[in-house]
């Protein structure tokens, strides 16, 4: 079927659209993997969908990492006629009084005992629900489970939209939304205060062996006095390991959650560091995705297209705001930390702040603890982005408010190229040398850094009518000026002096 006999009525199709969604269907009758990169409200979702009906490769997974995309799914597929329905995972649907962190162990081991997994009947379903949200609401008023009553209602479904990380139930093709996020690790922090209740949680279980809560002590002593990469095994082996699980499984098996969960599920990652009074860990991104597949981005670099192995690519040309590299500072280790440089990005942001009404800054946990004086708005202390607001914003480039919000700002400044830490870096690159990556070097260095700059500057340039001034503060952002440029009209300033020539001129005048 032709796409444009599908293109709904009264909709009058954006220029390229009908073309990309010819592109799109018959790559997928060919068996082979799409990627479609096209800037923010351009239409890709519609686009696709009716490719996806062109084709005939229904039912479709649609995986995204943020679920409100299922909004903008349910809308467009709703105009061709298709049926959607957006799931969740067991942390957002289990009704058991069970703790984050608990409720995937919980539910395998001990759903027998749950009443609302007891309490589900088809009968009980509604046909109608399309979303999570509803199905958790009349679970909670009729007494069955959501999560497993998801499963009824995904198997009468044209789309299901999940997260990346939900179990895949059998379809013909998948969607990766917002697909450069396939690449990033995914990451899981915990206080180390909180090792010290792990602890005692532990020595409380009649299971665990007083080897392993010495094992475990001297880790948190380690952990305490530095700052990066742990080597987690050389504190906590196997035997260990299993002492934590069992005692896990006893604390569950009585209705008692707790720190347990969170802590496996760090000493378990692939690379493991202490950072500013935390500690964290990272699993290293591993994609699979059977053909066909379907990759949407607005930011799709050719590296990330070259390690998801993209047979057809189809790039929508956009309007590339106007951008800055700040050539004379760097967040380089071992050189951010000289006053002088430190200096120099303080005088940055005051500058800014006197020029501008709203300056909208992000930057690493390193980076915002030496720059945190004197700004108006500080990522640890809000709870949400408020619609109005005036002043210096300082967020984090992995933070909450990195990617899927829109911030109306008149500067946006990148204070530093958003690199892990160096050790960091290297064992998550052997890490994915392991898993057969050629390019496991960029994956973990490069490929997250120019993500998470572009998802920055992002937050500001949602709407086509954003005119941000952006700065790119980091000489090594010169290195990337190619790549950087399908995206942004790059240009190097070499000085403070050049700075504020722009700054006081025509083209920025907050």
């Amino acid at each position: 079927m032709d796409v444009a006999r599908l293109w709904p009525a009264g909709l009058k199709p954006r220029r390229g659209q009908l073309e990309a969604a010819r592109l799109v269907a018959d790559a997928l009758r060919g068996g082979q993997s799409v990627a479609l990169d096209a800037p923010t409200g351009w239409g890709k979702t519609l686009t696709t969908i009716i490719a996806l009906r062109a084709s005939g490769y229904l039912p479709v997974l649609w995986l995204c990492r943020a679920l409100p995309v299922g909004t903008r799914v349910l809308e467009d597929a709703s105009r061709v006629g298709l049926r959607v329905f957006v799931a969740a995972g067991r942390e957002k649907t289990c009704l058991a009084d069970v703790d984050r962190e608990d409720v995937h162990d919980y539910c395998k081991y001990y759903r027998y005992r749950c009443p609302y997994f007891i309490g589900l009947d088809a009968d009980k379903i509604p046909r109608f629900v399309q979303n999570y949200e509803d199905l958790v609401e009349l679970g909670k008023e009729l007494g069955f489970c959501p999560y497993y009553a998801q499963d009824f209602l995904i198997s009468r479904a044209d789309i299901v939209v999940q997260s990346y990380w939900r179990r895949r139930h059998a379809v013909r093709c998948i969607v990766a939304d917002e697909a450069h996020n396939l690449l990033l690790p995914k990451e899981c922090t915990m206080p180390l205060d909180s090792l010290n209740d792990a602890i005692a949680v532990l020595q409380r279980c009649p299971t665990v062996r007083s080897g392993t809560l010495k094992k475990l002590e001297r880790f948190k002593e380690f952990a305490e006095e530095i700052q990066g990469t742990v080597d987690v095994a050389a504190f906590v082996d196997e035997e260990a390991f299993l002492d934590i699980a069992v005692a896990r499984r006893h604390y569950l098996e009585h209705g008692v959650g707790g720190v347990l969960g969170k802590l496996l599920k760090v000493l378990q990652s692939d690379v493991v560091y202490v950072e500013g009074g935390a500690l964290a860990g990272l699993r290293a991104a591993r994609v699979q995705l059977p053909r066909p597949y379907v990759l949407l981005s607005g930011t799709l670099l050719p590296r990330i297209r070259e390690v998801l192995e993209v047979d057809v690519f189809i790039e929508i040309p956009r309007r590339r705001p106007k951008a800055y590299i700040l050539s004379w500072l760097t967040t380089r280790y071992g050189e951010f930390e000289e006053e002088e440089n430190l200096r120099a990005y303080r005088r940055l942001l005051t500058t800014l702040k006197l020029r501008a009404k709203r300056v909208l800054a992000f930057g690493t946990s390193r980076v915002i603890r030496m720059l945190r004086s004197s700004v108006d708005y500080f990522e640890d202390e809000i709870v949400r982005v408020p619609s109005e607001w005036s002043g210096l914003m300082l967020l984090k480039t992995r933070g909450r408010f990195a990617e899927g919000v829109d911030i109306e700002a008149d500067a946006v400044v990148v204070l530093g190229a958003p690199y892990m830490t160096p050790d960091v870096i290297q064992r998550l690159a052997r890490v994915y040398r392991r898993l057969g990556y050629s390019s496991y070097w960029e994956l973990a260095s490069d490929v997250p850094m120019l993500i998470a700059t572009l998802q920055c500057i992002g937050r500001a340039t949602r709407r086509p009518s954003a005119r941000p001034l952006i700065l790119l503060a980091d000489e090594r952002f010169e290195k990337f000026e190619e790549e950087l440029s399908k995206y942004l009209d790059v240009e190097e300033l070499g000085s403070e002096g050049e700075l504020r020539r722009l700054l006081y001129s025509n083209h920025f005048n907050a």
